[in-house]
């Protein structure tokens, strides 16, 4: 083929046998099942956006949510998680702490890292450190010992071992951002 710029009107590019077997006309029950497919996959789609329309249900009404009256939730064994179940569920839960400059734990464990680094900054020679909430929360800050759970960090167990004897109370200290919220929704942390 000549180059680009020498085409003009008269030089026509001859299509490849490809491109004419393709341009070659479906037949209709192709054309029909491949319209069918389009149509089942888009109309599922937008199911989900039109499938309540002639209900009244708001849309928070499957969200679980606070009970107005707290005496009318019924705890019964069925919906009871076991201290090992929820063990394994905070130890996905990131938790933050400060370390001074002799290895100790402040009395604050944080749930943002970004409240923990500013409570840092105004604490000279302390340094933010990471954990997982299920290292602390039964030990340290409920006082109701240690499961059986991986070893905790030095200063964990340190904290631990000290807990009793000075009679230390250790806070969980929700988010800024989490706070603020729970404000909003009139809720009280």
């Amino acid at each position: 083929l000549p180059p680009i710029s020498h085409l003009t009107s008269n030089h026509h590019v001859k299509p490849s046998p490809t491109s004419l077997y393709m341009s070659k006309s479906r037949s209709p029950l192709a054309v029909a099942g491949v319209l069918l497919i389009l149509s089942i996959f888009i109309g599922t789609a937008f199911m989900p956006l039109i499938g309540n329309l002639g209900n009244k249900i708001p849309v928070g009404a499957g969200l679980p949510s606070r009970p107005s009256d707290p005496s009318a939730v019924v705890v019964n064994d069925q919906n009871r998680l076991s201290r090992a179940a929820i063990q394994e569920k905070l130890g996905s839960i990131p938790v933050f702490y400060l370390l001074d400059d002799k290895g100790d734990m402040s009395l604050n464990i944080y749930m943002s890292y970004a409240d923990a680094k500013e409570a840092s900054a105004s604490t000279p020679g302390s340094v933010v450190t990471v954990s997982s909430l299920d290292q602390v929360e039964y030990p340290l800050i409920l006082r109701r010992g240690r499961m059986r759970m991986a070893p905790p960090p030095i200063e964990v167990a340190k904290a631990e071992a000290t807990l009793n004897e000075e009679g230390r109370i250790y806070h969980l200290i929700p988010s800024k951002q989490a706070l603020k919220d729970a404000q909003e929704f009139g809720i009280d942390l």
